[in-house]
């Protein structure tokens, strides 16, 4: 998949990404060949949307799990605790 979505410049994918999120793909591919004048089909942007967003969910994911060991103050002393982090539910 890598492989694919590499020939799309960040630019590229930052306007699919924003297109493919807000409409049909199809349309997407419609609005960004009457936009920007690039042709593509309505498959490539939804790979694209797809991957960006799966990538978007796994960094959120992980930042959710790092905020969740994170030590933080109790009381006046300093002590360690760790909030209780269920994988996936907030997301």
């Amino acid at each position: 998949m890598g492989a694919v979505l590499s020939s799309l410049s960040p630019g590229l994918r930052w306007m699919l990404a924003g297109l493919g999120s807000q409409e049909a793909f199809g349309q997407a591919r419609m609005d960004l060949a009457k936009l920007a004048g690039i042709p593509l089909t309505g498959k490539r942007v939804r790979r694209s949307s797809e991957a960006d967003g799966e990538r978007v969910r796994l960094e959120v994911a992980s930042s959710a799990q790092t905020a969740c060991r994170q030590p933080r103050r109790v009381g006046i002393k300093i002590g360690i605790s760790y909030r209780p982090c269920s994988p996936s539910s907030d997301l």
